[in-house]
């Protein structure tokens, strides 16, 4: 019996990563570009959002790199055409920052989506795109283990624009039929995490602080449970995601497809 959750090939296929200089995106379009793919990245390299081109290194000769915004629409339009398939990674993720400055979160993660599904929409209504939620859409959940059925309850704007953003994503499907999925990732950690601090995931902030040998902060109790995905689980996800039809097939049941560990 064929494994239904083995990659097929992507070979030859046009592949667009948004936010593809960022942890999660840079790592998909490596991934991507091995399997032999024609690998599209887009970034606006915005600081102190992750963005780094040295992230790509290894395949900088064998991408096409377009440093632009998404809030721009015009540039995402040129971009989507003839893709095959869009990951969507980029976005503000620092829940204090969203916060600190709810208007930039709104036009970071909720105005640029908008424009990528309309630039889908006029442009390019066949590519198959490729949501990079998060489990900060749940909040405070009521209930453990978080199901595709429980309530979102965000408890921060990073939160709401995420889920308003997902859902836009499947608005779409359901309205004009782009093939389009969510992912909601919980805690992912691995290559390619900036370090520097713990703002944008604490896993890989914490391996630094053990390698030299500084105190590991930890608030409240120290009894809280957390979710890990490595990194490349993380992309396997994301690339099943883009080329199984079952999870493109989101029109009927209207439920997102919920990454989790288990």
């Amino acid at each position: 019996m064929q494994n239904p959750y083995r990659l097929e090939s992507m070979q030859n296929k046009n592949v667009l990563v948004l936010g593809g200089l960022g942890f999660i995106g840079s790592n998909l379009a490596i991934k991507c570009s091995q399997m032999g793919a024609k690998v599209t990245v887009f970034d606006s390299m915005l600081k102190p959002y992750g963005g780094n081109i040295f992230n790509i290194a290894e395949i900088k000769n064998k991408v096409e790199l377009i440093k632009k915004d998404m809030r721009d629409a015009k540039q995402l339009e040129k971009a989507v055409k003839e893709k095959d398939y869009i990951f969507n990674c980029a976005g503000q993720v620092s829940h204090v920052d969203s916060m600190k400055d709810p208007y930039l979160d709104i036009e970071l993660n909720v105005v640029a989506n908008m424009n990528l599904m309309e630039a889908c929409r006029k442009y390019n209504d066949k590519a198959k795109v490729v949501y990079a939620g998060t489990r900060a859409q749940f909040g405070k959940a009521d209930e453990l283990p978080v199901t595709e059925k429980t309530m979102p309850q965000p408890v921060d704007v990073y939160g709401v624009n995420k889920q308003a953003a997902e859902g836009y994503h499947l608005l779409y499907n359901y309205s004009y039929g782009l093939p389009t999925a969510s992912l909601r990732i919980t805690n992912a950690f691995g290559e390619r995490s900036q370090m520097k601090h713990g703002q944008y995931g604490i896993m890989n902030w914490f391996i630094r602080l053990a390698l030299e040998n500084k105190k590991i902060k930890v608030f409240g109790d120290g009894k809280q449970k957390r979710d890990y995905l490595y990194v490349e689980d993380v992309v396997d996800a994301l690339l099943l995601a883009g080329q199984k039809k079952e999870a493109m097939s989101l029109a009927g049941s209207r439920q997102p497809h919920l990454m989790r560990d288990s």
